[in-house]
């Protein structure tokens, strides 16, 4: 029996987060002509978790809670459920040439084991760019960071206009490290390298 849809939101997280990656490609299209490194400003990364990964979560007391300022809203579709995150944008600076830099967010998510009280939480999503990577901050020890998504763009769609650039279509996967750190501090054993989180949408502003 599922528990209360309202208790999980499964992360990104990149998850979110692995969509920004492909920013570099999409915002070329519009700052080419001022160079190669562009500053982003806004707005924030949305991922949709993946229905199966979302039962899974649920069905085993699992309960990934957004963190401020992340929002957050349910998804039910006929796949199943989904949660959608939201996770905003606070920085990073892109280039576009070598296809190299960072974009920063703030927010997380905290997983709390609601069978046992233990947790695990993971704020201010990085992502790497040319390391296909989302790092995160493990339980706000800044000295503490790391990779929590393996990202893969090879299906991303960048659409850019203007200054504002959209990526959709990222997928996001477990690293070995966030699986074995999760399954640890939840005192789990289920995440595994490779899992499907969900897929990312990229909405940035850059600078003028």
């Amino acid at each position: 029996m599922l528990r209360s849809p309202f208790r999980l939101l499964l992360p990104v997280l990149a998850l979110v987060l692995v969509l920004t990656a492909s920013l570099a490609g999409a915002a070329s299209a519009s700052a080419s002509a001022k160079g190669s490194s562009v500053r982003l400003v806004g707005d924030k990364t949305k991922l949709v978790t993946d229905p199966v990964t979302t039962r899974i979560l649920l069905d085993n007391g699992i309960s990934p809670q957004p963190v401020g300022p992340t929002r957050f809203d349910l998804l039910q579709r006929k796949s199943g459920l989904s949660v959608r995150y939201a996770f905003p944008i606070t920085g990073g600076t892109v280039d576009l040439t070598a296809l190299t830099g960072r974009i920063d967010h703030s927010g997380g998510i905290d997983f709390v084991n609601t069978e046992n009280g233990k947790s695990l939480l993971l704020t201010d999503f990085r992502i790497k760019l040319g390391k296909q990577v989302l790092t995160a901050e493990v339980n706000g020890d800044p000295s503490v960071r790391v990779p929590v998504l393996a990202l893969d763009y090879s299906r991303a769609k960048i659409v850019g206009g203007g200054r504002v650039v959209r990526i959709k279509n990222v997928a996001g996967t477990l690293t070995e490290t966030a699986a074995s750190a999760l399954n640890s501090s939840l005192g789990v054993t289920f995440f595994a390298p490779g899992i499907t989180l969900g897929t990312a949408q990229v909405f940035a502003r850059v600078a003028a």
